[in-house]
């Protein structure tokens, strides 16, 4: 079944998991002025735990509901697709668990209505708007300000709790902010930030975080309020942020129990199928794709494993930092648990710290984009000489690359002029460096692999081996993408640099997964040694800490490089051809070279060189040759061709003169020209072109012999003959008839 026309977004790489917040929010009034609630784990200070049933109203609202609760019975935790039969692949079922935290990333956590949001995005603004104390506080809460409403709310998620959900709950009573730890019903409908946790409560406009303490308080802790039928203090859970920014959320739908997708932000027109990302006809999808490090993603349709895409983007910057660990427990506002309007897919306070074994590739750092040049460049005084120069004054800076998509370092378009001959030169307007990457790309995704990579909830991932080949015939590159159900991608893998050496790229195999690693193959030069390669099999494992993957090198080997392709020649010669072949400045070492010609003859030839082949009737040859060595064999060639023949010398002793007898039986005069034939006939079919300045004489004359009688005689008339052959006609000598 195919995959969802749907183009997959780069990861976040910047959020990284909670733990349980311990805070004194005390400093919770910012910008709100908020109460103080103080609470610990473990003595001290008891937390009461309030139960807020799906649908009551509650008294410190900041805004009146935008969305419908509907109580649910709980799946008592956990959700996972049905085995089975099912064409669609995306029915849901709940599975046993005891509560506790659970992954964002769990499919299925959320539920929904198909087409149709839980919750009014826009009330939730306006309504907002209309209260200005209470906007001051929730966005002052946020850490951010009233002019970022718009751009957090676009980026939330209208879904409905599958579960009992234990959360810290932020109301606002008397023009203040307040906090209590909550645990709200099952089919209480809520806003889902990017990172898969609730944000916002629909029916009153809370501000959710994450709990302040977690599931294990619920044995001990007084609860307050009535428990809902069904509800169990083992079974409540609590939602852990997905560690990497979620594009595309699987929702469970309410009614029919089977499972869709929504985009992240989206209302719902744009909700799909959910087929699991092991199961995807990765062959026939949508993809986004970055064909350089760091590079602009080129969408790209792939139809039986191929397409092709155009890349006019540049390189971004850098992607944005995790935020510093607060110094204290005190949490300011809330930023611990939750993006802020000013940046909705900004990192949680926690930061990744160790990388995983080996070199971790996951996103590396972006080239700066190269800067458009600022004004026109100023005349240049011109040289005067041929060329003329003129240094304009356009400004610039960045990495660019020409139009094949080559990475090269530009001035991102300094001001230069050329002038004319002996002008003086102008300087044009600086330009931007042409984007690093940019051009036309072919793309396929050449390898899949399926399998248990990264762990947690999502049963198997897919890694997409995706080979980039620039049509204006760069180098090719490959990457690795890493997709988890959604799907959504988990990691761009790129060939890693090893022993200064960077890789020629992903093979094809071995391509697995294998023992919750991917096993690949790459391909490197052995420094100081041209003509060996070494190939190294790297088994890449996903590092919760770093967020990424990590290789380590598990076998290696050496191998001889196939030669070069060399470079071939072809030269016309009378009667022959003469093929110079010179060794490639590259690739392995050569023992030989192969040479055949387009009438089916071989040659060889044991070092770089030249050598005559003859050929009959000037002939069109083509040529190729291949370089043999211990490594093998390489390409061909691209085809040569030459004619088996040159253009013929001048003719000898040409001379005009009366014929003897001088005059035909009827009396008319006949003339007589003779000539000797060039030293140097050029080969093919020799023939002889005679001409005169005579109109008499009519049109050229053509003959293989080298005596030509006429019956006219012009006197003071001058005439040619040139020797002709298929390569053309030699030079003409002149004879005068007196």
């Amino acid at each position: 079944m195919g995959a969802p026309a749907r183009r997959w977004k780069r990861p976040f790489t910047g959020r990284s998991r909670l733990i349980a917040v311990l805070v004194t929010v005390t400093a919770l009034a910012g910008a709100a002025g908020a109460v103080t609630l103080t609470v610990a784990r473990g003595g001290g200070h008891e937390v009461v735990i309030l139960l807020e049933p799906a649908g009551r109203p509650t008294a410190d609202a900041f805004i009146p509901a935008v969305g419908t609760d509907a109580p649910l019975s709980p799946t008592h935790g956990g959700v996972g697709l049905v085995a089975g039969p099912d064409p669609s692949g995306s029915a849901m079922a709940a599975l046993p668990r005891t509560g506790g935290e659970v992954s964002a990333e769990v499919a299925g956590l959320y539920g929904g209505s198909r087409q149709r949001a839980a919750c009014d995005q826009e009330k939730l603004v306006s309504f907002l708007k209309e209260r200005p104390g209470a906007l001051d506080a929730w966005t002052g809460a946020l850490g951010s300000s009233p002019a970022d409403l718009d751009s957090y709310v676009a980026s939330l998620t209208s879904l409905v709790l599958r579960e009992d959900t234990l959360v810290t709950n932020h109301g606002f009573r008397g023009g203040k902010v307040t906090s209590s730890a909550s645990v709200l019903q099952a089919g209480t409908a809520v806003f889902v930030d990017r990172f898969g946790a609730p944000a916002v409560r629909c029916s009153d406009g809370h501000l959710l975080t994450r709990p302040m303490v977690d599931t294990t308080a619920l044995r001990t802790s007084p609860l307050e309020g009535r428990p809902w039928a069904g509800f169990s203090s083992q079974s409540v859970i609590q939602v852990a942020p997905s560690t990497i920014r979620i594009d595309i959320l699987v929702v469970v739908d309410l009614t029919s129990g089977n499972a869709f997708t929504r985009p992240t932000g989206s209302t719902g027109p744009d909700d799909r199928d959910f087929v699991p990302a092991s199961s995807a006809d990765w062959r026939n999808t949508t993809l986004e794709v970055s064909c350089a490090a760091g590079g602009d993603p080129i969408p790209v349709t792939l139809a039986d494993g191929g397409g092709e895409a155009t890349a006019t983007g540049g390189f971004p910057g850098a992607l944005p930092p995790a935020a510093s660990t607060p110094a204290s427990t005190s949490a300011p506002a809330l930023a611990s648990t939750t993006a802020s309007p000013g940046n909705p897919t900004a990192s949680p306070t926690a930061s990744p710290t160790a990388s995983p074994a080996g070199n971790s590739a996951r996103n590396p750092s972006p080239s700066p984009t190269g800067s458009p040049g600022g004004g026109a460049g100023t005349a240049g005084p011109g040289g005067g000489n041929a060329a003329g120069t003129g240094a304009g004054a356009g400004s610039g800076s960045g990495s660019g690359s020409d139009a094949a998509g080559a990475a090269g370092a530009g001035s991102g378009g300094s001001g230069t002029g050329v002038g004319t001959a002996g002008t003086a030169g102008s300087g044009t307007a600086g330009t931007s460096g042409t984007a690093a990457g940019a051009g036309r790309f072919r793309i396929s995704a050449a390898a899949v692999a399926v399998g248990e990579l990264v762990g947690g909830p999502t049963a198997a991932e897919a890694a997409i081996l995706i080979r980039c080949q620039n049509l204006a015939g760069s180098a090719e590159t490959s990457i690795i993408q890493v997709y988890r159900d959604g799907p959504n991608l988990v990691d761009t893998i790129q060939p890693p640099t090893i022993d200064g050496q960077t890789g020629a790229g992903f093979a094809d195999d071995p391509f697995r997964i294998d023992g919750g690693k991917l096993l690949t193959t790459i391909d490197y030069l052995k420094p100081a040694e041209r003509g060996t390669l070494v190939r190294r099999t790297l088994a890449w494992s996903w590092s919760e800490q770093a967020h990424g993957f990590g290789y380590e090198v598990v076998a290696e080997e050496e191998l001889a490089i196939a030669p070069a392709v060399p470079q071939v020649e072809v030269r016309p010669r009378a009667d022959a051809v003469e093929i110079a072949v010179s060794v490639p400045t590259s690739g392995g070492p050569v023992t030989r070279y192969e040479i055949s010609l387009s009438d089916g003859r071989t040659r060889t030839l044991t070092a770089p060189g030249s050598l005559a082949v003859a050929v009959a009737d000037c002939p069109l040859v083509t040529v190729t040759a291949v370089a043999v060595g211990p490594g093998g064999t390489s390409a061909p060639s691209a085809p040569v061709t030459a004619r088996g023949c040159v253009l013929p010398g001048p003719v000898r002793n040409f001379t005009a003169a009366q014929a003897r007898p001088p005059n035909n039986p009827d009396g008319t005069p006949v003339a007589q020209y003779s000539w000797s034939p060039p030293e140097n006939p050029g080969g093919g079919h020799l023939v002889y072109v005679f001409r005169s300045s005579c109109p008499a004489f009519g049109d050229d004359q053509v003959t293989t012999s080298t005596v030509l009688r006429l019956d006219r005689l012009s006197l003071n008339c001058s005439h040619t003959v040139t020797a002709r052959n298929e390569a053309g006609e030699g030079p003409a000598v002149t004879a005068t008839q007196n």
